[in-house]
């Protein structure tokens, strides 16, 4: 089963209306949940990386002690890990649109640099250099030289 944003905020909903500290078993949990026992557990390690929660493993995982951390609330309020994702996403189409823009603005300037070439061919250089060190950075795909 492949851990999706969606699985991992179904995970945490359960322990929404729960105390912040209690016990559980970690067996029965995966099995509730048709997972495999070692990949919840890494799920909740996830959880315990990212200072949502703590868990203290007895035994072959049967019985668990958890205890929820303040920013949990936070997390799944703000729509946890599926809005995360959601956010990442639409991050990098605003970076695609950004370097879109880029690319279209520097291919304008390139063009009014080529008419300045016919005058003042140093300092058209200069610009030209200037603005493929730019496009380099950002990951424009233009060529100026």
């Amino acid at each position: 089963m492949m851990v999706t944003p969606e699985l991992k905020d179904k995970i945490l909903s359960e322990f929404k209306e729960v105390p912040t500290n209690g016990s559980f078993n970690m067996r029965e949990f995966a099995d509730e949940l048709n997972l495999d026992l070692q990949l919840l557990d890494s799920i909740f390690k996830e959880f315990e990386n990212l200072g949502l929660m703590e868990l203290e493993r007895g035994v072959g995982l049967a019985y668990v002690l958890y205890f929820i951390s303040p920013p949990f609330y936070d997390f799944v309020r703000s729509g946890g890990f599926t809005e995360k994702e959601k956010i990442a996403i639409l991050k990098k189409k605003q970076l695609e649109l950004n370097v879109q823009l880029l690319e279209e603005e520097l291919n304008k300037l390139k063009n009014e640099i080529d008419s300045i070439k016919k005058t003042n061919p140093t300092l058209a250089e200069r610009m030209l250099t200037i603005m493929s060190n730019i496009a380099s950075i950002t990951g424009a795909s233009i060529q100026f030289m």
